[in-house]
Order: structure tokens, then sequence, then C-alpha cells
């Protein structure tokens, strides 16, 4: 692209980021990329390529055309109605210079796959903090995701084998402060965060692993401060 296009879909990428009421760092999280990232492509000083492109406007929910200028107009503020059906007009494809293969692909992977952060390490075991930054990010299908916030943890330890989840396993969380009794869930307490089955009655926590060399951990919820459900586990993804 030129410097004056660069500038221009900057200026397009802020507009729609803050409409959607997005800081910089909240959308660079939505598509694994840091703030000062996003920063400078809205700035003019860098510039996205055609993945980037494509994953700005399903994090801002706009049409590709929209941070392009028309011939003899500039594009409005118009979310994608039909994003499973989207059509990349010529505008789009003038500027990147893609081909009908690159659209059909990275179409359908921008908007039927969401990027999710990861979070450290999860502990199956003693237990592990969870660090505040995402270590990575990771793409995954739309229809695994049903509502609500998700992030993606990585299982260690073996306390959890019984249940299928095996160290080095990628953990879909769906954040959320109850469960089920029985339920899967990463639960933190105090500085560590553990992946177990949860059962509550009253004010007692119960944790209990799915490998029998671990001990039940009940948890008075009177005395043991800073306990809290962080989610519940909805997938386990093992990588070979």
């Amino acid at each position: 692209m030129s410097h004056d296009i660069t500038k221009y879909v900057g200026q397009q990428i802020r507009k729609f980021r803050k409409a959607k009421k997005l800081t910089q760092k909240e959308l660079g999280l939505k598509i694994g990329v840091k703030h000062n990232t996003i920063s400078s492509y809205e700035n003019g000083t860098n510039e996205p390529d055609q993945d980037m492109i494509f994953a700005i406007a399903h994090a801002l929910e706009v049409n590709i055309n929209d941070f392009f200028p028309d011939i003899n107009e500039k594009p409005s503020y118009k979310p994608t109605e039909d994003r499973d059906n989207l059509e990349i007009n010529e505008t789009f494809t003038d500027y990147m210079g893609i081909n009908n293969q690159f659209k059909s692909e990275h179409s359908y992977k921008a908007f039927n796959f969401i990027r999710l952060p990861i979070y450290g390490q999860i502990s199956c075991g003693n237990g592990r903090i969870i660090f505040e930054d995402p270590i990575d990010f990771e793409d995954v299908p739309r229809d695994w995701l049903n509502g609500g916030e998700y992030i993606m943890l990585i299982a260690q330890g073996d306390s959890m084998t019984g249940s299928k989840i095996f160290e080095g396993d990628k953990l879909l969380i769906r954040k959320q402060s109850e469960v089920e009794n029985g339920e899967i869930a990463a639960v933190v307490v105090g500085e560590e965060t553990l992946l177990k089955k949860v059962y509550k009655k009253g004010n007692t926590l119960i944790l209990e692993s799915s490998n029998d060399k671990y001990e039940t951990r009940v948890l008075d919820l009177n005395e043991v401060k800073n306990v809290q459900i962080l989610g519940k586990l909805k997938k386990s993804v093992t990588t070979f």
C-alpha cells in the first residue's frame, strides 16, 4: 500500500475501534498483537498485512472494504451483516493485490475462527500462577464457543488424567464464577490455579482430582481467603 493509503487505513481502524469502545490493548488481545502494534497501524507508521486486515475487520465487526477509500466516496461505518458470505470487492483486492484463492482461504479463517489468549500454565497437580499477560494466542473454531468470554490455559501435571486431561493440553475455559457440582473448572486458590472437579456444599468447596494419588482438597470458605472459580472447562485439546 502507498503511504497515503496506509495512513487512511490506520485512521479507519482507529475510528471503528473507538466506535466499538475498545482500547488499543483490548483490540490487540482480540487479534493477538501488542497494543503498540495497534498504535503503529493507527498512526500509519506500520502497514498491516493481509492476514491482519482480515483479523481486525473480524474483531471490529466491519466490512473489510470499510478500511479503504472508494473512488467516488469514503466508506461509511457499516457492520458486516453476513460474515459467512462476505464478498470482497475490488477496492480491497486492488490495494492488497490478493487473488481469489487467498480470498477464499482467509475469509473462511477470519470469520469461522476466533483468536483467544493463552495464559501461562494451569496446574493439574500442585498449582501454578496464571500470568497477567498472555504468553501466546490460539485460533479456535467459532462453533466451539457459545456465548460468554473465553480464555485458554495449558495443563501441567497428571492429577486429571482420569478425565483424559494430560500435561501440555490446551484448555478452553469459559469464564464464570459458578459451576454445577462435578463439573471441571479452573479454580484460583491464593497464588495457585488448579484444574479440578468442583463440588460446593454450603460454605465448603471440594476440589477433586481424577487421579487417586492426589488427595481431595476441602476448603472452608469462611477460613480460606482468595478462593475464586475462574471458569468452566469446555474443551481439552491434546497436541501430538
